[in-house]
């Protein structure tokens, strides 16, 4: 799945793209599906049904059965949720944003990755091709946090948004912790950026405007 803070690069794009009446909300939206790693005894099942992934593993995700269901889900927590007009619209146009990023990461940017990491003779099932990834996106997100356009914009929203929550998933205390672990991390205690080894800078800065573009499109099929 994309990096933090490659999914908020793509919101700030799309947040200049679109007439938003919050768009800070917007934005912090973004990282809401993330969120749920701050819960207590946080497992990953967890996270798969934040990402309306629930029995569907990252291998089998591109098979045609496994996207339709995964775009029902989609459809159906939009109808849901945009719908209530006593939640906040934008927070949850967000979060919409942030899953159908990460489908366009998986759908292009992981195929590439475990392409390349082949040449070492790992798989999609071994445990130090994760931790590969991880370091890569991690060092990404690092770069980014210091060089991509409106990223300070980006981290002052973060750092004065008002609390807010999730309905039925993710309680405020649980976004908080998790936005603050964000500021942390990847702005105000990041480590100097790194070389990623596979999935490189470059191709992020790519994927980020070839996931602005799509998302502009197919939005309109959930809102």
């Amino acid at each position: 799945m994309a990096g933090t803070v490659e999914h908020l690069a793509i919101a700030w794009e799309l947040s200049k793209r679109w007439t938003l009446e919050h768009p800070e909300f917007f934005i912090v939206g973004n990282v809401c599906p993330d969120g749920i790693q701050a819960r207590e005894n946080y497992q990953r099942e967890m996270k798969m049904h934040t990402h309306f992934r629930d029995g569907i593993p990252d291998y089998q995700f591109s098979q045609p059965e496994h996207l339709e269901l995964f775009h029902h889900r989609i459809l159906e927590f939009s109808k849901e949720m945009l719908g209530d007009a006593l939640l906040n619209r934008e927070l949850y146009l967000g979060y919409i944003t942030h899953i159908l990023a990460d489908e366009i990461f998986m759908l292009t940017i992981r195929p590439e990755f475990m392409k390349k990491i082949a040449s070492i003779g790992l798989t999609d099932r071994d445990m130090e091709t994760f931790q590969y990834f991880t370091y890569d996106v991690n060092q990404i997100d690092f770069r980014l946090a210091k060089e991509y356009p409106g990223m300070d914009q980006v981290y002052q929203i973060l750092k004065t948004v008002k609390p807010y929550e999730i309905k039925g998933m993710l309680t405020m205390e649980e976004l908080t912790r998790s936005r603050e672990w964000i500021l942390a991390f990847f702005f105000e205690q990041a480590p100097e950026p790194q070389k990623p080894v596979y999935y490189t800078y470059e191709r992020a800065f790519e994927f980020i405007a070839e996931a602005v573009d799509i998302i502009e499109y197919r939005i309109q099929e959930y809102i």
